[in-house]
């Protein structure tokens, strides 16, 4: 029997079934039974997204709808065309015209996610899924691994919040501090490294390598992570850049050693801006969009913003995308020490910060080494089989590791241990005999400048920018703050905008997702943060304001 073309509606008497692909996709007897009872049947928590597997003709929706809790959104999800234009036509107006419900067509997981982070004006918390016809047979892993994106996409919108909620006011705080820095750093040029990079991370594999980096040190350009920096200088290895991201005082300690030492840092614009000093380097900026920022997109507007980072998390991971960035045409990039475990109980390299931190406190009552078991940490098998302890994030960084590296066919993991990264995995000899093929010249040419950062210096118009763009925001904020003292008058929508341009004032309150903008209290804490940036910028930007 030759198969439908096309979808058919078929009435059985108590309603209509579907006909495809020589099936029917709901009962022959009673349509809408199956579909509405596991509508009625389905435990629904306030804050969750229902989505729903090839809705058809849409029974069972109107239930649902029906009985939402607050907060909650569904998802009509179609793979299918015909299917999808089938539900376009028939399912009821009522369902469709409904702001929570929305019905999409959609057989990429990437742009299902695009979808739902554009559409989240509702954050939800979990999802769950209902399949409502015998429609999603024809697509079943397919709906399956779209639960999955988007159960993880959830998942890194909380903890996205929850690092705003501890990080986001020092974020912004020190952009603010740190642009007056851009004129005199140098950009991060594309492919203006004409030597292999091997991008040493603090990961305990980076001990194994130590021997290999002294041996080929003259060969590569060396890019360090922050805290991998002590590691290689006590071998007597000095790297040709070190790359940091933390926005927190601890992260000094990686470098108070080092003072004065010359190493150029590539710092995200959020560092600290006294790490910025220590080594005193070369500076060259890069950016990561941390949160949707009304200041990062005027910052891009302006021209201000340097070299953007996907948000990977890991300053291993950063690292080994800047090195991608700024390595030459088909240059292989290596890298060691990123292995998102435990190795004898840490999860740093011997020398790094943290574990010398914890030998100097050892006593006859704090006996050495951490707790292998803490809560959350569980055994996976790493590379060569090896049995290795982890925990939920150092797994995600190297999930984020798969997803942006591995299909890279110049990215090459010469790490001997850790979780697999999904890169190439090469030996340290196989690494050598690759680097010795571009030094000779049968891989590439090495006679350009090596150097790790770019070969321009900042735009010279770039200190008026700044000097202009931070005058801007002062102005922006004092108004604001001269609006809720009661000093000022606006209408209610003005109001509203300003307080939307000024939203880094307020991504860290733990209510900032769901606050009313224009209830009292969260008014008078934005009064508060108003004083505390404009004194950042009047005091802390090293530009001269205009206070009038």
């Amino acid at each position: 029997m030759n198969e439908l073309v096309e979808p058919c509606l078929v009435d059985t008497g108590q309603g209509f079934s579907v006909l495809y692909r020589n099936r029917h996709l709901y009962s022959r007897h009673d349509p809408a039974r199956t579909p509405r009872m596991a509508a009625e049947r389905l435990v629904l928590k306030p804050e969750t997204l229902i989505v729903c597997f090839s809705p058809l003709l849409g029974y069972g929706l109107q239930e649902l709808l029906d009985r939402l809790p607050p907060d909650c959104m569904i998802l009509a999800l179609e793979a299918d065309p015909r299917l999808f234009s089938l539900s376009r036509e028939h399912i009821p107006s009522s369902v469709q015209n409904d702001p929570r419900f929305s019905l999409l067509h959609s057989t990429s997981l990437d742009g299902l996610v695009a979808w739902y982070e554009s559409e989240q004006h509702i954050p939800v918390r979990r999802c769950v899924s209902l399949d409502c016809s015998g429609g999603m047979d024809f697509n079943r892993e397919l709906y399956r691994s779209a639960l999955a994106a988007l159960d993880a996409s959830i998942s890194a919108w909380w903890k996205n919040r929850m690092t705003l909620m501890i990080l986001g006011r020092s974020y912004h705080r020190n952009i603010l501090r740190n642009l007056s820095l851009l004129s005199g750093s140098i950009p991060l040029s594309k492919g203006t490294v004409h030597k292999p990079i091997i991008v040493a991370g603090a990961g305990p594999s980076l001990d194994a390598s130590l021997s290999f980096l002294s041996e080929i040190r003259s060969k590569i350009v060396l890019l360090a992570v922050d805290t991998a920096l002590a590691p290689l200088m006590d071998a007597g290895i000095k790297p040709d850049a070190v790359v940091i991201l933390e926005s927190q005082f601890w992260i000094e300690q990686a470098l108070y050693g080092f003072s004065n030492s010359g190493i150029p840092l590539f710092a995200d614009l959020v560092v600290r801006p006294h790490a910025l000093k220590i080594t005193g380097g070369p500076v060259s900026f890069f950016s990561t969009r941390f949160a949707t920022s009304p200041l990062l997109n005027r910052l891009e507007t302006a021209g201000l913003l340097p070299l953007q980072v996907p948000k990977l998390g890991s300053v291993g991971l950063a690292a080994l995308y800047i090195a991608r960035f700024i390595a030459g045409n088909d240059l292989p990039v290596f890298f060691t020490g990123l292995d998102f475990s435990y190795g004898s109980g840490y999860a740093h390299s011997r020398g790094a910060p943290w574990p010398e931190l914890s030998r100097r406190s050892v006593s006859r009552l704090n006996p050495p080494g951490p707790q292998l078991f803490p809560t959350g940490h569980y055994i996976r098998s790493g590379k060569q089989n090896r049995t290795l302890i982890t925990n939920p994030v150092l797994s995600s960084y190297a999930q984020l590791c798969r997803d942006q590296f591995a299909g890279d066919s110049n990215c090459f993991d010469i790490g001997q241990d850790g979780l697999d990264t999904g890169c190439r995995r090469l030996s340290h000899r196989e690494a050598e005999a690759l680097i010795m093929q571009v030094n000779t010249g049968s891989a590439g040419p090495a006679t350009h400048d090596s150097r790790p950062t770019g070969t321009d210096s900042a735009p010279l118009g770039c200190g008026v920018a700044v000097q202009q763009f931070l005058q801007g925001e002062y102005t922006r904020i004092k108004q604001l703050r001269d609006i809720l003292a009661g000093d000022r008058e606006m209408d209610e929508a003005c109001l509203s905008n300003l307080i939307d341009e000024c939203s880094y004032l307020y991504t860290h309150f733990a209510d900032a997702h769901r606050v009313d903008t224009t209830a009292q209290s969260f008014l008078n804490r934005v009064r508060v943060e108003a004083e505390v940036f404009l004194k950042t910028i009047r005091v802390q930007s090293g530009v001269v304001i205009d206070q009038s």
